[in-house]
């Protein structure tokens, strides 16, 4: 695929080409909105047409959360990625030490039913945004690896797609966005009391959710370069 950067994961190129981007595993934090105050003349407004409302906020697009990320996209162009801040969780940790042993039994199982399963990286978006599915299948879908604690991976067995955590469905729909494909096999993987356990997903494409996706990366844009400029223009060193 094209937009593909074929730099190794958590390389210094990889980490160097998402600066300023918005990533999926991220984009989740963008989908939510926010309130703030209302202005004198919003308040006067609603007042006047809502005599017994109690009002004082308006939604906005984004929340606390969206506009921190989007502010530290900001930073990391005007200053660069502060590589002080790179830091793993357990779970973190846990699933990057699986990823070898999820990546060879996901091929496995798909060889076996006679797909392609091809290793990937970093897939650009346009100049903003781009994300980084686990794999590629069969040149039409692409797969997600998980490895979950053992509560959330039985109930992701027990409820199947509706067990799937927001942030999860936003980051396969970005992926499914950005490698232009049909559908995501999400593949979670566990070591159970020394046994090995997974449970497959098949996300369909959302076309809903990712125009929702690709209107909220635009939006952050916006505010991203304004928050830039203020930077700029602010720096006394």
């Amino acid at each position: 695929m094209e937009n593909q950067i074929k730099e190794a994961q958590l390389s210094q190129e990889w980490f160097d080409i998402r600066v300023g981007r918005f990533t999926g595993s991220q984009m989740f934090k963008l989908m939510t909105g926010g309130k703030r105050d209302m202005t004198e003349q919003e308040l006067e407004d609603y007042k006047r047409d809502n005599p017994k409302g109690k009002r004082t906020t308006v939604d906005t697009m984004f929340g606390d959360t969206a506009l921190t990320y989007i502010f530290e996209k900001a930073c990391d162009i005007v200053f660069g990625r502060n590589e002080e801040e790179q830091f793993d969780t357990f779970d973190m940790q846990r699933g990057r030490t699986l990823e070898p042993v999820i990546f060879a039994k996901f091929k496995e199982l798909k060889e076996a039913e006679f797909m392609t399963v091809e290793e990937t990286s970093f897939f650009v978006y346009g100049d903003n945004a781009g994300a980084s599915p686990d794999c590629l299948v069969d040149k039409d879908a692409i797969g997600e690896f998980k490895a979950p604690r053992a509560p959330k991976f039985f109930k992701l067995v027990k409820d199947g797609y509706s067990a799937i955590d927001f942030e999860y469905i936003v980051q396969m729909q970005t992926e499914i966005m950005v490698t232009n494909s049909k559908r995501c096999h999400f593949f979670n993987y566990i070591i159970y009391n020394g046994k090995p356990m997974w449970h497959e997903i098949i996300v369909e494409r959302d076309e809903a959710m990712i125009e929702k996706i690709k209107e909220r990366i635009a939006e952050a844009v916006k505010v991203r370069d304004e928050y830039v400029k203020q930077l700029q223009a602010n720096i006394q060193f």
